[in-house]
């Protein structure tokens, strides 16, 4: 009688599995997702010259990121770049003038993802 139960418990859970009455909701995380930037966020957007913005990104499928940087009207001796950045963090930065920031991530293979950028004013 409980090796019948326990074989009809089984096949129950087999079928409902079967016609996804049982998915699980979990979303995956990590290397199981095509490489992609989540969130990418400079705050505040407006700031006086000098003053602090905090720049905060969320990746998934990952390994690092690199950012890089310039004046909205670029110039090559004007533009920086930090890379081996985590998947995700925050990094204060102190512009002096309109900025466009520009995350990048990175997997094992290379670069793997769109690009995202940021501008922060400066008033």
């Amino acid at each position: 009688m409980k090796t019948n139960f326990l074989l009809l418990l089984l096949l129950f859970f087999a079928i409902a599995a079967g016609l996804g009455i049982m998915r699980s909701r979990a979303k995956p995380m990590g290397m199981g997702w095509s490489p992609e930037i989540i969130e990418f966020t400079a705050t505040p957007a407006v700031v006086r010259p000098g003053e602090p913005v905090m720049l905060a990104w969320n990746t998934r499928g990952t390994t690092s990121v690199a950012m890089e940087w310039g004046p909205e009207k670029p110039s090559r001796d004007a533009v920086q770049l930090r890379a081996g950045l985590p998947s995700s963090g925050t990094m204060t930065v102190q512009p002096t003038a309109d900025t466009v920031y520009e995350l990048r991530c990175y997997t094992a293979a290379g670069p793997m993802c769109l690009p995202l950028t940021t501008t922060v004013r400066t008033k």
